[in-house]
This record gives C-alpha cells, sequence and structure tokens, in this order.
C-alpha cells in the first residue's frame, strides 16, 4: 500500500469514528432535559433540583418523566405534578357561545378524536384510576383542571383556604415539624370525612390530604413552595417533605412530570433510536456502518483493476525488458522480442504446431524454420523466406544501435505482412 493510500484509508477510517461519535454525541443530546421554572432540571430559585437531588440519595430513586400522559405506567407509582399540563383541554369554566358550537355528529367525532389523542389529560385519569397516585398542589386551576379535562371526581377541598405563610405542620404520625413557605388560596369548603387528612397546622386546618378514586389517589397540598431550591433548606423544609413521601409512595415508580411544564416534544429520530428497545439495534448498525467505511476505503484488487505482475504476462514482458537493457544485454532482449513477434504472426495464420515449437527453450534454428515456413504460408517467394529465417535466427544484437535497428526491421516486416493479408 503506497502512501496516498494509506492516507485515503486513514481519513476513512477518521471519517467513520467521527460519524460514530456524532451518532453518540447526538444521543445523549436527546435525553438532555430542559430547565425551566418548576423543573427538577432547574437550578433557579424556583426550581425543584435540590428535591430531585434529596430524594435520590436518599434512595427512593425518582424519574423525570417527559412523555404524553397516555404512556404513564399503570401500578401504584407515584407521579408528581407541580401544575396542569399546557397542552391540556380548554381551562374548566370556559363555555362556547351558540354559535361556536358544532353539530351534535361533528362534536362527537371531535371528542373521539380528543380521547385518542395520547396527550389528552384523560391519561391522566386512567392512571390514578389505575391505582396511581397523583400529587399536586390544591390551586383553584389544578382543582378545576382535575374534575374537568382529567375526568377525575375529586370531592371538594377542605383544607387551607387562606394565603400566607407556613410555620408548624403536624403529621398523622404526631411528628410537628417546622416548615416555611407560602400557601395557595382555594375558596371551596368540602367536608373533612371526604378526605385522609396527612398534615395540619396548629389550628386542625389540613395542609395535605388524600381521597381515594378507582383503585388509586390524589394527594392535595395546600402549598408546594417549600419544596423549592430556594427553601428546601429552610428550617425542616426537607425532613417534611421526605416524611410526607413516605406517607404517600406505596411503591414502584417515582416520577416529577415535565411534561406538564412544556418541556415535552415529539420524540425526534435520534431519540427513537436511542431509546433502550432499539439502542443496541442501533449500535450494531452504526458499527456495520463503521466496518463498511473500513472495507470501502481498504487498498485491495477489484475486478476492474490490473492483473497482478505474476499473474500478467504482458506486465511480466515488460518488466524483464527493463531489466534486460538496464542489464545492457540487447542480446536477450532481442531474442524476446522475435519470439514475440513470430508468435504474434504465427497466431495470426493459425499455424498452431508452429505455436507449440516456439517455446522458452526454443533454438535458433527452431525459430529460423518457423519463421521460413511462415514466410511461404503468407505467399512469400523462397528467397524472402530465407532473408526471414535469417533475421529471426540472428543472435548478434550486442548492442544497442543493432537492437534498435532490429526493431525497425521487424516492424517493417509486420505492417507488410499485415498489409498483404
Amino acid at each position: 500500500m503506497n502512501l496516498r493510500q494509506g492516507m485515503s484509508s486513514a481519513l476513512a477510517g477518521l471519517l467513520g469514528l467521527a460519524f460514530v461519535a456524532g451518532a453518540g454525541a447526538l444521543m445523549l443530546l436527546s435525553g438532555e432535559e430542559a430547565t425551566t421554572g418548576l423543573s427538577v432540571a432547574s437550578t433557579k430559585d424556583s426550581g425543584r433540583r435540590a428535591l430531585f437531588l434529596v430524594l435520590q440519595e436518599l434512595g427512593f430513586e425518582p424519574s423525570i418523566w417527559n412523555q404524553a400522559p397516555v404512556a404513564l405506567p399503570v401500578g401504584e407509582h407515584t407521579l408528581w405534578l407541580s401544575t396542569p399540563p399546557l397542552m391540556g383541554g380548554p381551562d374548566e369554566g370556559e363555555e362556547e357561545s351558540e354559535e361556536d358550537q358544532p353539530a351534535t355528529g361533528d362534536s362527537s367525532e371531535s371528542a373521539e378524536r380528543d380521547l385518542a389523542d395520547p396527550r389528552h389529560p384523560w391519561n391522566y385519569g386512567l392512571f390514578v384510576r389505575g391505582g396511581g397516585t397523583l400529587v399536586v398542589p390544591a390551586r383553584q386551576k389544578m382543582l378545576n383542571w382535575l374534575r374537568g379535562s382529567a375526568d377525575l371526581d375529586v370531592p371538594l377541598w377542605h383544607g387551607l383556604s387562606r394565603a400566607g405563610q407556613l410555620n408548624e405542620l403536624t403529621l398523622d404520625t404526631d411528628e410537628t415539624l417546622r416548615v416555611t413557605g407560602s400557601l395557595v388560596a382555594v375558596e371551596e369548603q368540602g367536608t373533612a370525612a371526604d378526605w385522609h387528612d396527612l398534615a395540619w397546622d396548629g389550628q386542625g386546618a389540613g395542609f395535605a390530604a388524600w381521597c381515594e378514586i378507582g383503585e388509586g389517589r390524589v394527594v392535595l397540598l395546600a402549598g408546594d413552595g417549600f419544596l423549592s431550591n430556594a427553601h428546601l433548606g429552610d428550617d425542616q423544609n426537607a425532613l417534611f417533605a421526605v416524611r410526607l413521601l413516605e406517607s404517600i409512595h406505596r411503591g414502584g415508580e417515582l416520577l416529577f412530570d415535565e411534561y406538564a411544564l412544556g418541556l415535552w416534544q415529539p420524540p425526534s429520530s435520534v431519540g427513537l433510536l436511542a431509546a433502550p428497545g432499539l439502542r443496541e439495534v442501533t449500535l450494531q448498525v452504526l458499527l456495520f456502518v463503521l466496518c463498511l467505511l473500513l472495507f470501502s476505503s481498504w487498498s485491495r484488487e477489484f475486478s476492474r483493476d490490473p492483473e497482478a505482475l505474476s499473474m500478467n504476462p504482458r506486465l511480466r514482458a515488460k518488466a524483464g525488458a527493463r531489466l534486460y537493457e538496464r542489464a545492457g544485454r540487447y542480446d536477450l532482449l532481442a531474442r524476446e522480442l522475435r519470439l514475440g513477434v513470430l508468435r504474434r504472426m504465427a497466431g495470426r495464420w493459425r499455424m498452431t504446431r508452429s505455436l507449440r515449437q516456439l517455446n522458452e527453450d526454443a533454438s535458433a534454428e527452431d525459430i529460423g524454420s518457423v519463421a521460413h515456413a511462415l514466410a511461404l504460408r503468407s505467399g512469400e517467394t523462397e528467397e524472402t523466406a530465407a532473408r526471414w529465417a535469417r533475421l529471426f535466427s540472428a543472435t548478434n544484437e550486442g548492442r544497442q544501435t543493432d537492437f534498435e535497428t532490429l526493431v525497425e526491421q521487424l516492424g517493417d516486416l509486420e505492417t507488410n505482412l499485415q498489409t498483404t493479408r
């Protein structure tokens, strides 16, 4: 392999490695989480990154959920939802005018299409009824969304209805913790019998409670500001969050919903290829492409290339002629030239017996006799045939000038023979 071929192979190999590295980087980037607002990937004051890391350290194995709600797992899993999904249906309480309302048939078809949408909030209701636990702040907008778009029969909230600051909270385990954070105002007055209290303040007003819906639960918090990065380290906020989670988590996965924050995108082609079910297949395809690049760049014989010197008689003869010329052996070079010209002429006249005589061991007399017979076969006179015999059987070309003269004579002879034939 020469230098140019070696450099080409190395360049192709580097390009293949760059392709694989680029694909791997895209796979990693496709799994990178965005950071904004209430996201558990956000390090801003309002983010939940600190809570996520604390739960990881304590062995809860939290996960980020950024897929469409139709893919939510079924079973006793816990989903922490900070806000209603941005891609949900129309807000509760918004009514269409009679002019805007479609016909009954069209409305039914539209409803069926909406329910078939993998992003439809109704899938959150299926998650709860299938055994999941949904943890949400008790904001009025969230409660309207639960009862409307999510289709969950959540009873009226009986907990804290005032805005303000937290102080001390008592858990259902009779443990009292000092918690600092803001409350949300909820304009509802429900019945305590519909709820199972998890935590309440010094006046007995509920702060956290759950209700049972189907096989699952909905947990309401009168405030979730104590979970932010800015406040989780205040007082006993982190301990309260852990104790609360221990009370509501029934095993399964612990998921923090990033889809609801608008951090979801349809899976890209690279994201699909990097999915756990296809990752091994993708790596095998990349390995195959890399091997194909290396194989195609490797220098080797093709059917369209000249044969190797050891296999091609013409190239071998040329190489031998150069050796004779550099060594000054014009007598041997003249013999090879005579044999070559005579074989070509004998083949043209289909003199197979004469061709068999013109082997590497043929003597000068044998070569001369074949030349004599060939001349007679081509219609030449006896005198011309004798001159051919002398020309082909001579062995006195020891100098370059003699060899060049022989080349001219044999060239003229072949030209005349082709013209007469």
